[in-house]
């Protein structure tokens, strides 16, 4: 299924390391001048991350090398998000984390496993492909995950939109990024519906997004169990 080799073996780093590394991406925010709700749901939505990249490799039976990159690549993954336009965000936090490290005299080997990691955990479905299409045209499309290590990255990433947590989040985007907020009123006045009803078709359209990508079958299990407790909290999904 995967065309690149992945790490496998013992760890270099521990989850020390991934926590110091969790809370730098935190600071970066903050200086890059995240108004306080984006702050707290972007650090909500990595931690998520976090926690599903170590639910997944525990079900899929990953090595220490092999959680370990996935960790860091889990706490890195949006580092860049407050820095350069959401499109490019991938492969700037690639190469930023490789950096990083480096720095921490990490080997090349791990930092570049990271990288690689982060830089295909963009997708090319839904809301980033259509994205990426309209800024680099129809026929762009972002490389995919490489190893089953970046395919629980870009899982683990998707998985955070079943949450209530990623629900939230993609509300609040939606109510607040002008861009977002002109398509939810350009469908409320095609479809005679109110802007929180086109809101609500919105994220809708990408929990269903997230929903057909897995393809771990650890991820799928988990998905089945979000949706379950989405469709309790949010009834307007009608998923």
């Amino acid at each position: 299924m995967y065309k690149e080799p992945f790490l496998t073996g013992k760890r270099e780093t521990d989850p020390f390391d991934v926590e110091r590394i969790f809370q730098a991406v935190e600071k970066t925010y903050e200086e890059d001048g995240l108004d306080p709700e984006t702050l707290r749901l972007f650090m909500l939505h990595n931690r998520q991350v976090l926690d599903f990249v170590r639910q997944i490799g525990a079900g899929e039976k990953f090595d220490e090398r092999e959680q370990e990159i996935s960790e860091l690549a889990a706490a890195l993954h949006d580092f860049m998000k407050g820095r350069v336009p959401f499109e490019e965000h991938g492969d700037a936090g690639g190469l930023e984390a490789e950096k990083i490290l480096q720095a921490m005299g990490r080997s090349s080997e791990l930092a570049r496993s990271v990288r690689l990691a982060i830089e295909r955990h963009m997708g090319n479905s839904g809301f980033v492909g259509e994205r990426a299409k309209a800024k680099y045209g129809e026929d762009f499309r972002y490389p995919e995950p490489a190893t089953r290590v970046g395919e629980c990255v870009y899982e683990a990433d998707m998985l955070t939109i079943l949450t209530d947590g990623g629900v939230e989040k993609l509300l609040h985007l939606r109510s607040t990024v002008p861009e977002l907020m002109r398509e939810d009123e350009v469908y409320a006045e095609q479809h005679q519906v109110t802007p929180e009803d086109a809101r609500f078709s919105s994220v809708k359209g990408s929990v269903l997004n997230s929903l057909a990508v897995m393809k771990l079958e650890s991820s799928i299990h988990i998905a089945k169990a979000l949706v379950s407790k989405l469709n309790e909290r949010y009834p307007k999904l009608n998923l």
